[in-house]
Formats: C-alpha cells, structure tokens, sequence
C-alpha cells in the first residue's frame, strides 16, 4: 500500500528531448532529456509533452471549466 505519493512534473522553457543513453547518470543527459513516460512541462508555451519509447507526444486536451 503506497500511503505518500506525488507526481512531479519536469518544468523548463524548451522542447523535451529523447537522451543519448539510457543512463541519467553518465553525465550525457542535457536538461530537457525525459524518460519514458515522464511529463515534461515547457512553460515558455504552457504545452504538456510525454516520451513514449523513442518519440516525444503533446498531450493536448479540450479545457473544461467545473463551476
């Protein structure tokens, strides 16, 4: 049973990038490098990107407005 979970978002002012590796550790990864299934959230154009394998997607939705 998982009683504290949060989601981060990774934030940053440019299009999300696929890494060189897969490792995040070996000093090859730039700042817009996501893994996969990772949400990146480019705040220069206010769009939500995911990696799914090799390819980055915009998740686009219609806005709702609950009153």
């Amino acid at each position: 049973m998982i009683t504290n979970a949060r989601m981060i978002i990774k934030r940053g002012r440019a299009l999300p990038t696929v890494p060189a590796s897969n490792d995040n550790n070996d000093g090859t990864w730039v700042s817009t490098d996501i893994f996969e299934g990772e949400l990146y959230l480019d705040t220069t154009h206010g769009k939500l990107y995911t990696r799914i394998g090799n390819d980055i997607y915009e998740i686009t939705t219609t806005l709702v407005v609950h009153s």
